[in-house]
């Protein structure tokens, strides 16, 4: 099916509200442990986005089992965005956090997306 009526991404495929998000620089707390903060991505930081699944998987860390599912996210073209960084939703009420693996941008045949491979690890 060819969704393409013109030039650009689609809209119609983007139906995720996404929050990017970078790490400032931690400070120590009084175990002497630096704690890492986030900030919202300072221009436009909420974006629409193309959420998908590709995998999942629980495995066993610090004597308990850990799942953690890896997403691909398509988002309108961005040069901002870094492997280091962040993105959250909301699904009803929970709030997910991913973080951006890698980063490939000017993806596709009109150069206008940004594809993001995000690793999601769900902490209770």
């Amino acid at each position: 099916m060819n969704w393409r009526r013109g030039p650009g991404l689609p809209s119609g495929l983007l139906r995720d509200r996404v929050t990017i998000q970078t790490s400032t620089a931690g400070s120590a707390d009084a175990t002497g442990y630096n704690v890492v903060t986030w900030a919202n991505l300072a221009a436009t930081p909420t974006v629409w986005a193309k959420i998908d699944d590709t995998s999942g998987m629980v495995y066993w860390q610090g004597q308990q089992l850990t799942p953690e599912t890896t997403h691909v996210v398509t988002i309108r073209r961005r040069m901002d965005v870094k492997p280091e960084m962040r993105i959250q939703w909301t699904v009803g009420s929970v709030t997910h956090t991913a973080y951006i693996k890698a980063s490939l941008t000017d993806y596709g045949r009109m150069k206008e997306s940004t594809i993001l491979h995000c690793k999601e690890r769900i902490v209770d």
